[in-house]
């Protein structure tokens, strides 16, 4: 069964965050929601096939995007725009 999860971080305390989520989840949006920067993912399939943690970096306008970093989606904070990047390790 497919569901939509939310996760969510404070720009000013976790500008990088990472997360235990289901292995199979897939983000689908990047928004703000009660000041938050907030990943909404879909699972497809039980949360009970196995987590994982992944990592995201939220990175502003104008500043340097790390290497070894996969663009996940934009938002916006008021007049400012912040882009959230996964921060993919090497296997």
């Amino acid at each position: 069964m497919r569901a939509i999860w939310k996760y969510q971080a404070s720009l000013r305390t976790e500008p990088v965050k990472t997360f235990e989520m289901p292995a199979v989840a897939n983000v689908k949006h990047v928004g703000m929601q009660a000041g938050l920067v907030t990943l909404w993912v879909e699972v497809d399939g039980s949360p009970v096939l196995g987590t994982e943690e992944r990592t995201f970096m939220i990175v502003g306008t104008g500043h340097p995007i790390p290497d070894g970093t996969v663009y996940v989606g934009t938002t916006q904070d008021g007049g400012l725009v912040w882009h959230v990047y996964e921060v993919k390790v090497p296997a």
